[in-house]
């Protein structure tokens, strides 16, 4: 069982100066996440972990994109920006419970009972730069090669709900990673074009705040071909 409640405002703006347009997009999010689940993996339940009814999984993130667009010059154009992400995920109580499962029915599966009840928090910022330009080689012919340079710092933190909690070891752990992409695309007619692009991927590294002992997650990195 699984109930997730979202909610954020934001607010964009559109200047137009004199060389483009510059266009600025604030945002604000949070959300609350309640769950029960069955974690034994077998057809009878005598594991399952969940939070407290009223001690969601609680999250909130501020973000703020501003980037400016040019308008054409000759055959070029490009686009300039920079993004930015401050916030945190936090389980105010994230509880593991068995059940002492009977062997023999119907004699009833006992009462869950509370084994392990931690307390995690996991704060994140992201910066990240970027540019894309555009070639008109030819009226048909279009090519495009950007990038972006993202670098993300998380702070963990865990311990006992209403105990010591303490800090990650070592204590900030920063992701970096520059990703491009380039784009070739050739218009057959107005309506009708063939393209191809190659490109990569970053996701950033996780922290397990159950577990400090365990190395971060590594990034997960792709590099992505598409031709259509």
């Amino acid at each position: 069982y699984s109930q997730t409640k979202s909610k954020g405002v934001s607010l964009a703006g559109v200047f137009e100066v004199g060389a483009g347009t510059v266009n600025t997009l604030t945002s604000y999010s949070k959300n609350e996440t309640f769950y029960v689940a069955d974690v034994d993996w077998s057809p009878v339940s005598y594991a399952q972990a969940s939070l407290v009814p009223g001690l969601p999984l609680f999250g909130s993130f501020f973000t703020q994109d501003v980037s400016f667009a040019s308008n054409n010059i000759g055959p070029v154009s490009f686009v300039v920006g920079g993004f930015f992400l401050t916030g945190n995920e936090e389980f105010k109580s994230h509880t593991f419970q068995f059940a002492n499962v009977p062997s023999i029915a119907p004699v009833a599966q006992s009462a869950f009972t509370p084994a392990l009840n931690r307390y995690g928090r996991v704060e994140k910022q992201i910066f990240a730069v970027y540019a894309d330009f555009t070639l008109a080689a030819t009226e048909q012919l279009t090519f495009t090669a950007g990038g972006r340079y993202t670098t993300e710092r998380q702070r963990a933190f865990a311990g006992v709900p209403g105990g010591i909690i303490s800090e990650f070891p070592g204590g900030a752990i920063t992701f970096n990673k520059f990703t491009p992409r380039v784009t070739a695309r050739y218009a057959i007619t107005p309506d009708v074009n063939v393209y191809a692009s190659w490109g990569k991927g970053f996701k950033s590294g996780v922290i397990n705040t159950s577990n400090f002992a365990q190395k971060p997650v590594n990034p997960e990195n792709i590099t992505s071909y598409e031709a259509g």
